[in-house]
């Protein structure tokens, strides 16, 4: 295998008990790759587990997450953010889908009262609920005759 083939990539590794799971395994070797990591799995996992030895060996940081609780889920992507920098690449393209199913949404109403232009054209997001939020755009749809 080549040499540092995963350096400068970024990664979180769930499940990494001890070293018998795979987990501890793909972390190790993705780690002698060049790969920065963040280790998480459960509270209890991690009292019957041996992660922190990992941790020391890889240089990781260790966040407790419960993968049945988004709140834990949440909390561990915007940590593992923090450690890592930058931005997602996964949620970025999540937001720009979101943004433009929007866009294109007023677009068709705007389209289906006859208009053929879009003033004052804003977005907004609303949390409806845990976890779901919707994106709008909106705007005035007018006719635009030229002169």
């Amino acid at each position: 295998m080549k040499e540092g083939l995963l350096r400068g990539k970024k990664g979180i590794i769930f499940g990494a008990l001890n070293e018998k799971s795979i987990a501890w395994q793909v972390a190790l070797k993705a780690w002698e790759q060049g790969a920065e990591l963040v280790l998480t799995n459960s509270p209890v996992a991690l009292r019957l587990g041996t992660i922190s030895e990992l941790a020391k060996i890889t240089g990781s940081r260790v966040i407790t997450a419960d993968a049945t609780k988004m709140d834990d889920i949440e909390a561990l992507l915007s940590e593992s953010m923090t450690i890592f920098g930058g931005k997602s690449a996964i949620y970025t393209e999540l937001c720009e889908n979101a943004r433009e199913e929007a866009f294109q949404l007023m677009i068709n109403h705007a389209s289906e009262l006859g208009a053929n232009a879009i003033i004052s054209m804003r977005y907004d997001a609303n949390e409806v609920m845990n976890g779901l939020t919707e994106v709008l755009a909106y705007g005035t749809a007018v006719v635009v005759e030229k002169i």
